[in-house]
């Protein structure tokens, strides 16, 4: 019955002029410029290899099989609209920027003096001119608005055959919400559950808040899947002030507490470093439960703050039992050890009072348990030796 199935759009060959990168396409970072074509064109050829699909190109021509899906550009809300570049003809790609990308590379002299690798490009005039008739004119199938695509693009792209990264995919999903969809809808339109896109939202939807109040958050972006992680650990999430994302109805653009965007970009520095000087402190994604155990403890987060000390800041951090007790059967064994040296250095003052001093220290986490030592500890002037007194160890005195 008509209606019943979905519409199959009619193919349209365009030229690749008229055809546009599309600005809200889920692989581009939060803070590149959509508007600006030639920067889009640099970041695709940076991001992703571009190499293969023109190498393919230039043998086999374009697959009619695989058209670009296209919409009307924003500013063509109607027939007549032109845009300040373009006439009417033009058209957003909103699925097959990469191949787009790649077809201006070849054939676009201004595109490709517009990025870094230009001589590459520049290289490759020549064969794309020789083929340039089965590149120039590409097919289409053009569509309303995007709504239209997003149960393609979810199928395809997020738990398809073709995945995007998980900042795309996140960015995706991101954009359902924020155009209305519910989170229930979202999930069912990528094929997913709904707790997982409440995550990536909110996940996203903090990081885009702190970009936005300029906060370098660009490698958390980009590493999205080990923020996402690091975001479901409860001290981290309590760190940044992002409830927990059950309490979250409906799409929310700033979940981070106002005034909280330095922490995101903080444990971004925490999470990545810099790319360059600045380290993460661990390579090991299992270590976020620690850093999460930081995090609760006020005095262990001004010590990462102030020293970068991760070890250093764990070690405060812990009060569980175990931690104590590790501890104390470390200096157990060490004492042990200097116990048997101690023959080879009777008399020297320096290690006389190094012993003193550790002795101190054992009389005060035992003071501090509350409970006072079963034995007072003397060394002796003469010796060096540590005595019992014999009146707490209930031996005789001679």
């Amino acid at each position: 019955m008509p209606g019943d199935g979905p519409t199959i759009k009619q193919l349209v060959g365009r030229p690749i002029g008229d055809l546009l990168l599309d600005p809200k396409n889920p692989r581009l970072p939060l803070d590149l410029d959509g508007d600006d074509q030639f920067a889009l064109i640099q970041f695709f050829d940076k991001r992703y290899d571009l190499d293969e699909l023109a190498e393919s190109m230039l043998e086999k021509g374009f697959f009619p099989q695989e058209p670009l899906l296209v919409l009307k550009p924003d500013y063509m809300s109607n027939e007549d609209a032109e845009g300040p570049q373009h006439d009417g003809h033009a058209r957003v790609v909103v699925e097959g920027n990469r191949r787009l990308a790649t077809l201006k590379l070849l054939l676009d002299e201004d595109a490709q003096n517009h990025v870094e690798r230009s001589a590459h490009w520049r290289g490759l005039r020549e064969r794309a001119e020789a083929v340039r008739d089965r590149l120039e004119i590409v097919p289409t199938q053009q569509y309303a608005e995007r709504g239209e695509v997003e149960d393609y693009l979810g199928f395809r792209h997020v738990t398809g055959i073709e995945q995007w990264t998980a900042e795309a995919k996140a960015r995706f999903v991101t954009e359902m919400v924020a155009g209305g969809a519910s989170f229930k809808d979202a999930a069912r339109k990528i094929g997913s559950r709904q707790d997982a896109v409440r995550r990536q939202v909110i996940t996203y939807a903090s990081l885009r808040q702190a970009q936005d109040d300029g906060q370098d958050v660009e490698r958390a972006v980009r590493f999205f899947g080990v923020f996402y992680r690091a975001l479901q650990t409860q001290g981290i999430r309590e760190f940044v002030g992002v409830p927990d994302y059950r309490e979250f109805d409906a799409y929310d653009p700033a979940p981070v507490p106002p005034g909280n965007e330095p922490r995101v970009a903080e444990l971004a520095s925490w999470l990545f470093g810099d790319g360059a000087h600045v380290k993460p402190l661990f390579t090991d994604s299992r270590r976020l439960t620690d850093l999460g155990r930081v995090l609760r403890a006020p005095d262990a987060v001004v010590l990462l703050q102030e020293e970068r000390d991760f070890a250093g800041a764990l070690a405060l951090s812990d009060t569980d039992k175990s931690s104590i007790q590790t501890s104390l059967n470390k200096a157990r064994t060490e004492l042990v050890r200097a116990n048997g040296l101690a023959f080879n250095f009777v008399g020297d003052a320096e290690v006389i009072s190094r012993a003193r001093d550790v002795a101190r220290v054992l009389d005060a986490i035992v003071g501090t348990l509350g409970e006072p030592r079963a034995d007072s500890v003397e060394t002796s002037p003469a010796t060096g030796t540590v005595e019992k007194d014999s009146a707490a160890s209930g031996a005789p005195k001679t």
